[in-house]
């Protein structure tokens, strides 16, 4: 029997659950990464330190090859937050890159912000793959990000009967 994989957890996985789970703080990597399990490692738009978020960026840089790291993230930007979203983007570009130079896939967290990763996804030549997740809006934005490559994890209480089209780009997580 395959396992259920659960691509994206901010949680220990669950018994006869595969999981990677989120780092979103780089300052608990190392202490982490020393234990079992698989992992994403980011920053995410509601841990943006202001004042240093350059030296998360340079922390996250030296865990990216790990062999325990699968994919890079949650990063993205927060329309609810109070960090400007000039900020949020500039973090959010710095942790594109590493999923680049670490050829490992990019989780994103996109609240009220869609219209601005995707714009940024189309004008970038990115190699890596996109997944946003706990995605829940419309089925027109969905169906322009997908046309662009994106591709979405849903939530459990999102099935394939409340999704109005078919095609690529989704992934089902419980």
């Amino acid at each position: 029997m395959i396992p259920f994989i659960d691509i994206h957890s901010h949680h220990p996985p669950a018994e006869g659950v595969v999981a990677i789970q989120n780092i979103l703080n780089p300052d608990a990597a190392a202490r982490l990464l020393e234990k079992e399990g698989l992992y994403s490692i980011g920053i995410h738009p509601r841990h943006i330190h202001p004042d240093h978020w350059m030296d998360d960026v340079t922390t996250l840089k030296e865990y990216i090859h790990h062999p325990k790291v699968l994919a890079i993230g949650e990063a993205g930007m927060d329309g609810l937050t109070d960090l400007p979203l000039s900020l949020q983007e500039e973090v959010f570009m710095a942790v594109v890159q590493l999923s680049e130079e670490a050829k490992k896939p990019l989780i994103i967290h996109s609240v009220r912000t869609h219209h601005e990763i995707s714009i940024i996804h189309r004008n970038l030549k990115r190699t890596q793959t996109w997944i946003l997740h706990g995605f829940n809006v419309r089925n027109t934005i969905a169906k322009g990000m997908i046309s662009h490559g994106l591709l979405f994890i849903f939530w459990r209480n999102f099935t394939k009967t409340s999704f109005p089209f078919s095609g690529g780009g989704v992934i089902y997580a419980a």
